[in-house]
């Protein structure tokens, strides 16, 4: 609870308007309340309720609502007015940094992230994506609500995916569906190489595509996936004056979160796609109903048909005949 000066009333109200407007998909509906003013705030199927009284000890505003995520982000919004309107900084919980780099030597403020999508999926693509922000950029994904894709459900998911496209510096999504994922590892197996090599591979491409578009980007961090991938020595060949670090738990930066976001959206995406081609709603992971799924389609359209929906390195492959 807030209390404010009774004349700053209107003017406090105009401006929580002014500002929540430039929150990412979120619309506004009002009504009256006896001394104040109900501000009841949408996104999606997520609804917070802001109550405003004007009495005769100042305003008091009055959270409601069980949604965290988009109370969070609207708070957030807030405390510039917050601090203006009152002159004291609000005891609410001090927000992360934008990015684990911020501490690196070398941090300018623009930077980049890369994540993957599907590694862990017997059906559908292998997709790496990247993404390029800044710190206001950065702040404003924030807000909208980009986190870690293991934390959202496929709806959020899909929510966020245009509002990242619509807000990033740049961003580059390459997916490599089945039949392509499955040429190329054989011929990686032909050089004694694994599926970390292929990785690595999709990461640089996608990396080297970003920072050719991006000349301000001097910082790249990838979430690792191992202790020797390669990714680094790729890169600073062709950008050396371009730091790059590798970090485990890397999704806490926004922007490798955002990148985690446009990956899974797209393996989504083609999942969909590839459900269409095989006539069932194909199964993500790669666990039992994985096989089933697999060996009921190699028995109605032969095993050559799971080329185009599966990646055949998996152990599921081995246990369909």
């Amino acid at each position: 609870m807030v209390k404010l000066m009774s004349n700053n009333y209107l003017d406090f109200l105009a401006a929580i308007k002014n500002e929540v407007v430039r929150v990412p998909e979120v619309s506004i509906s009002e009504k009256a309340l006896p001394y104040g003013q109900q501000l009841r705030f949408t996104r999606g199927e997520e609804t917070v309720i802001l109550s405003i009284y004007n009495g005769k000890r100042g305003i008091k505003t009055v959270w409601g609502g069980a949604n965290d995520d988009l109370r969070e982000a609207l708070s957030t919004q807030m405390e510039s007015l917050l601090i203006k309107y009152t002159g004291v900084q609000p005891a609410a919980k001090q927000l992360p940094a934008c990015s684990i780099l911020e501490e690196c030597a070398g941090f300018t403020g623009t930077w980049a992230g890369s994540d993957e999508s599907g590694k862990g999926d017997f059906f559908g693509p292998l997709v790496v994506a990247a993404v390029a922000v800044n710190k206001a950029v950065a702040e404003r994904l924030r807000v909208a609500g980009v986190k870690d894709c293991k934390l959202l459900s496929d709806k959020e998911i899909l929510r966020l995916e245009p509002i990242i496209k619509a807000i990033a510096l740049e961003f580059v999504v390459l997916s490599m569906k089945p039949e392509i994922y499955n040429y190329r590892y054989a011929q990686l197996r032909l050089q004694n190489k694994n599926l970390n090599n292929l990785l690595a591979a999709g990461h640089v491409a996608a990396i080297d595509k970003l920072l050719a578009a991006e000349a301000n980007c001097k910082m790249v961090l990838v979430d690792q996936f191992s202790q020797n991938s390669g990714i680094k020595r790729a890169l600073i060949a062709k950008y050396p004056e371009v730091i790059v670090i590798e970090k485990t738990k890397a999704e806490e930066d926004i922007a490798v979160a955002a990148a985690s976001i446009l990956a899974r959206a797209n393996f989504l995406s083609v999942m969909q796609e590839l459900s269409v081609i095989a006539g069932y709603e194909l199964p993500k992971g790669g666990g039992a109903q994985a096989t089933k799924v697999a060996k009921l389609l190699s028995e109605q359209q032969g095993l050559p048909f799971l080329d185009k929906l599966v990646k055949k390195h998996f152990a599921n492959y081995k246990k369909i005949n």
